[in-house]
């Protein structure tokens, strides 16, 4: 009998996040179709993904038509978490995942409806240069992990920092599951 192999669940939530199709994941993974199935429902058990993050992922949901009825606005998940803290204090986080509306933090304590202040730490990973923004703390929770999250929608965002988003969203960005992967080339001499 073959020993059970561990997949860490935060390593599978990850590329679930990034967008990675079943068939990118079973390889991967080298699982089968219904092992998938049951990590997948392990994960929403546990509170290491959403259910929404499941749906969002089917056919569905591909057609640019329906994915409109889930969000008002693409959200990307980042390839590198962005440094964020609250203005004011020592308290440092990273936003994982952003959209011109808001983002989700890993690490900031906040409590629904909280207005804060925050100073986004974008030119510590990216081009764009490190700008303040004001957003309301719209959901928490704490993940099996144990690390808090929180979901925050901007507040009165300016046209400058409409753009820097829009900047970081480009540069971190994992990408369109839906557009063609660039295919590597390998430089064999």
């Amino acid at each position: 009998m073959s020993e059970a192999r561990k997949i860490k669940a935060r390593n599978i939530s990850a590329d679930i996040r990034a967008r990675l199709t079943d068939f990118e994941l079973m390889s991967k993974y080298n699982i089968s179709y219904e092992t998938l199935q049951d990590i997948l429902r392990q994960l929403v058990e546990g509170k290491a993904i959403r259910a929404a993050e499941l749906e969002e992922r089917s056919a569905y949901f591909d057609d640019p038509i329906n994915r409109k009825l889930t969000r008002a606005s693409y959200r990307a998940y980042l390839r590198v978490p962005i440094p964020i803290q609250e203005s004011g204090t020592q308290a440092n986080g990273f936003i994982t995942d952003l959209s011109e509306h808001g983002f989700r933090t890993r690490g900031i304590s906040a409590k629904k409806d909280d207005e804060k202040h925050f100073l986004i730490r974008a030119g510590s990973v990216s081009k764009i240069e490190n700008f303040k923004v004001k957003a309301v703390c719209k959901w928490v929770d704490k993940g099996k992990s144990g690390d808090l999250e929180a979901g925050f929608a901007f507040l009165d965002l300016s046209n400058e920092k409409t753009s820097s988003v829009r900047g970081l969203i480009q540069d971190l960005d994992f990408g369109n599951r839906n557009l063609m992967r660039p295919k590597t080339q390998s430089t064999d001499d």
